[in-house]
């Protein structure tokens, strides 16, 4: 489970990206599947609310009680990173390329008063640390969180694809930011 958070240090936050990795083995693919964090489930211990809610209450292990409970889906490992982290990885990286409709570039630059998101000959946004963050948040599109929620995958395979094209101390320099600011229950 990849959980991206707004920590603090009060408490757990909120989970506003809340993605179930799986992999295959056995054809060697991954695919990622998005819960939109306004489904409204049941909470074990609480009453009925938004999904992104039982991170709040209870960190890691009540949002994977509650998507078993909910969804009978077994979750082995958990992944949790900081939405402040987010730019930090987008920096080490370089930015990412991600194919974007131009409705979804002219839903962004209307929503942030900008001209930030043009699409290249090829129909390829390059993310920065200042674009990357508005592309994955934002829900001002026609069909709301269905769409936020493509674009946090789009991303997440536009950094998949350019780490495998970044030399091995590249991709050191990533890890070594962004492991810190990793919370998991995975072993090294």
């Amino acid at each position: 489970l990849l959980i991206g958070a707004d920590l603090h240090e009060s408490g757990y936050g909120r989970a506003d990206t809340i993605m179930l990795l799986s992999i295959n083995t056995d054809n060697r693919t991954i695919v990622l599947t998005s819960f939109m964090r306004d489904t409204y489930v049941g909470i074990s211990g609480y009453r009925n609310n938004r999904i992104n809610a039982s991170y709040a209450f209870g960190g890691p292990k009540l949002l994977i009680k509650t998507i078993y409970n909910n969804f009978k889906l077994d979750i082995d490992y958990y992944a949790v990173v900081d939405i402040d982290a987010f730019s930090d990885v987008v920096n080490v990286i370089g930015g990412v390329d991600v194919q974007v409709s131009q409705e979804i570039c002219d839903a962004l630059n209307k929503r942030f008063e900008c001209e930030l998101y043009v699409r290249d000959e090829n129909g390829n946004v390059h993310l920065t640390a200042g674009t990357a963050i508005g592309f994955v948040q934002q829900r001002c599109y026609s069909n709301g969180d269905f769409t936020r929620t493509l674009n946090q995958r789009l991303f997440m395979s536009a950094c998949v694809n350019k780490l495998k094209t970044m030399s091995i101390f590249d991709i050191n320099t990533a890890l070594n930011v962004l492991l810190p600011q990793i919370t998991t229950n995975m072993s090294t």
